[in-house]
């Protein structure tokens, strides 16, 4: 599984989605195909932070995770209690990764770009992990 199934896999299951429906991976579909409703994630390359005398290293990503819907106070309440989620311990468990440190940050809301009445937010996430 890639680091961006598994950090996918978590935040569909902290929000109550099902990836593929109304979470989507790199890219959010268009407003006609998709939901009012819905979350995407994008990911920036890693890039090592530390490398340990063993071989391994540390690495950090950056993820971005938007939300969409008319109401903006519910894109504001549901990214605030996904940034919660991340910050928590709950988070180091990325299935098949070891993660050493989550720190994610709510950086707004504001219009969609279709402007077809929506708000949308985003939230960053800086996932540090251990690689082998």
């Amino acid at each position: 599984m890639s680091l961006m199934d598994s950090f996918a896999t978590f935040v569909a299951t902290s929000v109550g989605s099902t990836i593929g429906q109304d979470l989507f991976k790199s890219q959010a579909p268009s407003s006609q195909q998709g939901n009012d409703s819905l979350w995407w994630i994008t990911r920036a390359g890693g890039q090592k932070t530390l490398d340990l005398p063993t071989g391994a290293a540390i690495k950090s990503y950056i993820f971005e995770i938007y939300y969409r819907n008319i109401d903006g106070q519910v894109v504001e309440d549901e990214l605030e209690d996904l940034e919660e989620a991340l910050n928590s311990d709950a988070c180091t468990q990325l299935t098949g990764f070891t993660v050493i440190d989550v720190e994610a940050s709510v950086l707004g809301v504001d219009q969609d770009l279709d402007n077809e009445d929506r708000q949308v937010g985003l939230l960053q996430a800086n996932v540090t992990i251990y690689k082998e």
